[in-house]
């Protein structure tokens, strides 16, 4: 199989149509379950379709594990969730595994096959174009300058001192040598 066709087949296409639904489920589990069965459940959203990608790509197996996964993340949370409707995922899942388990795996869509080839259709007439009118000059405008007001004074106060004081030596017989 061509490395764009898989996109095609009816098996990548269900596990595609998974993940909503498995977004949905995760949405629903409580907050304590972010790193259990939430993770879970995104782990095989992702991981469902590159398996069977890989398979229909290089003839491989790797598709039964992540499906069994599926069923066993499912069942899990059937019996710790109850309340939890899982009813229509896992109806949609079983229709992936029985797929993907058949000899009907690598089926393609209907728009995938190849159509009959068509009688070629007559090239379409040559467009005629007209030459365009010109174009009047811009009309020109006398541009003036701007100035910018000039600043305000600035108002300059005077400096004030701080008083220093001088550091006084004392006088001593050999200062005045």
């Amino acid at each position: 199989m061509a490395l764009s066709e898989y996109r095609t087949t009816f098996s990548w296409q269900q596990a595609i149509e998974l993940g909503p639904q498995l977004v949905r489920l995760a949405e629903e589990l409580p907050g304590s379950e972010q790193l259990g069965l939430c993770w879970q459940l995104q782990q095989v959203m992702v991981e469902l379709p590159t398996a069977i990608a890989l398979d229909l790509l290089d003839d491989s197996y790797t598709r039964r594990p992540v499906a069994l996964r599926l069923v066993a993340t499912l069942e899990i949370i059937e019996k710790v969730y109850p309340a939890l409707d899982t009813q229509a995922l896992r109806g949609d899942a079983q229709d992936l595994i029985d797929r993907i388990g058949s000899d009907r795996f690598a089926e393609q869509t209907a728009d995938a096959r190849p159509e009959p080839a068509a009688v070629a259709a007559p090239a379409p007439a040559p467009v005629v174009s007209l030459p365009a009118e010109p174009q009047p000059a811009p009309a020109s405008v006398a541009v003036t300058p701007e100035y910018a007001a000039a600043p305000a004074p600035v108002e300059q106060t005077a400096p004030t001192s701080v008083p220093v004081q001088a550091e006084v030596q004392p006088s001593t017989p050999e200062a005045n040598v």
